[in-house]
Parts: C-alpha cells; sequence; structure tokens
C-alpha cells in the first residue's frame, strides 16, 4: 500500500506540533534588549509567558498582566516565525518576530516597533537597529504532579499519583 502525503499536510502537521510545544508556561531565563540595565529589570520581574490555545499571556512576578496577545505562526520561514496581535487594540499592526524551540528551551525575538521590522536572527544587530529588538530564552516549566490522599472506607488512606 502506497500512501501519499501533500506538502500541504506535512506543513499543517509541523505547525500543529510547534503549536502544542508551545503550550504551556515559559519562565524568562535570559532578556537581550541592548541595554545591560534593562536586561536585569526583565529578569528581575521573574517573567512567565503562557501560550495557552492561540494566546499569550505574560506574567510578572507571578501576576497576570492585561495585555494579551494572539498569534499565529509560519514555518516555512528560517528562523520560523511569529506574529503577536494585541487582542484589545483590533487595528493595531502585529509585532513581529521569530522562534525556535529546542526541547525544553525556546528562543523568542520581536520587534519592539509595531509590524515595520522582523528580526533575522536571536542576536541584536549592531548600531541604530539594536533598540529595534528584544530577544528572550525561555525555560518551559514542568507540569507539576498533582498528589491527592484517597480515605478508603476501611479507615486506610492510600497515596495517589
Amino acid at each position: 500500500m502506497l500512501l501519499l502525503i501533500s506538502p500541504l499536510a506535512i506543513a499543517r502537521g509541523q505547525a500543529v506540533a510547534d503549536l502544542d510545544q508551545l503550550q504551556g508556561k515559559w519562565t524568562v531565563i535570559a532578556a537581550k534588549t541592548g541595554n545591560a540595565q534593562k536586561d536585569r529589570d526583565i529578569a528581575a520581574l521573574l517573567m512567565t509567558l503562557e501560550f495557552e490555545g492561540d494566546k499569550l499571556i505574560r506574567y510578572e512576578k507571578g501576576i497576570r498582566q492585561s495585555d494579551v496577545l494572539s498569534f499565529s505562526l509560519d514555518l516555512k520561514q528560517q528562523p520560523k516565525q511569529i506574529d503577536l496581535f494585541p487582542s484589545r487594540d483590533k487595528g493595531k499592526v502585529p509585532l513581529l518576530g521569530i522562534y525556535a524551540i529546542e526541547k525544553d528551551h525556546l528562543k523568542l525575538s520581536w520587534s519592539k516597533i509595531d509590524g515595520r521590522f522582523r528580526p533575522e536572527s536571536f542576536d541584536l544587530p549592531a548600531g541604530q537597529n539594536r533598540a529595534r529588538q528584544i530577544s528572550f530564552i525561555l525555560k518551559k516549566e514542568q507540569k507539576k504532579k498533582q498528589i491527592r490522599f484517597v480515605a478508603l472506607g476501611s479507615g486506610d488512606t492510600w497515596l495517589e499519583v
């Protein structure tokens, strides 16, 4: 039996795989803005990004921030591209970015200038363009196992994982 799979189906499958890998919370472990003090300030915020469906939610020091973004992925480009859309401001131009998933680490970089510039690499460019880009390295938070105690009719208590 011969199974034919169209390139479109393969691309769609890869997009679903990337979307699945992105789901969950990612903690910022490094940031590059072109300003060393700002990099330290971002690290001090204990920033976490959560991908939930096609939404990107930002947390600072564990507190959910109000600026939820929706996003779309483009796997045809190298590096892979991500467009971030402000949910509240429908007419606003997206932030253009790139991403790479490497096991439990995510490299994510986007333009600080809405819709006019997409980073070409995760390293900040030299000179004037340096201020237009922000880059992060994030580590995926592991799902915590839920433990519950089950009381049996005999009075015994069992640990269920």
